[in-house]
């Protein structure tokens, strides 16, 4: 805690304050480049389509399957490359996701940043 008015924020609140900031990156995206949303929204359903019929794989097959991050205790906005929901649930951990899927996933994610980091900017 610095400074005399400094205030002690839990890790609660600095969660759903990203969670809050992810939505608002959602929405932003949407009103400014509705395309890249559609696309980002498209592809985090195959994603999960995929999660939601596939047993969790052990084996590791390079190039082919790449596994669902693990969720990191401080998660900013942008970790979120699904869901907040997604990110957080460590049952998830495991499911092995097509890389094709996975490296458009991250191309439109970074993408989506990009454009809001540029309207924040102004």
């Amino acid at each position: 805690m610095r400074g005399r008015n400094a205030r002690t924020v839990s890790l609660e609140d600095k969660l759903r304050e990203q969670i809050e900031m992810w939505q608002l990156a959602q929405a932003l995206c949407a009103s400014h480049q509705p395309a890249l949303q559609a696309s980002l929204d498209d592809v985090r359903r195959e994603i999960m389509s995929h999660v939601s019929r596939n047993e969790i794989v052990i084996e590791d097959r390079p190039g082919e399957f790449t596994s669902l991050a693990k969720h990191k205790m401080h998660c900013l906005w942008t970790d979120f490359q699904i869901t907040p929901e997604v990110t957080i649930d460590s049952r998830l951990r495991g499911h092995l996701i097509p890389g094709v899927l996975v490296t458009r996933l991250l191309d439109l994610h970074r993408q989506q940043i990009r454009l809001v980091a540029s309207l924040i900017r102004g």
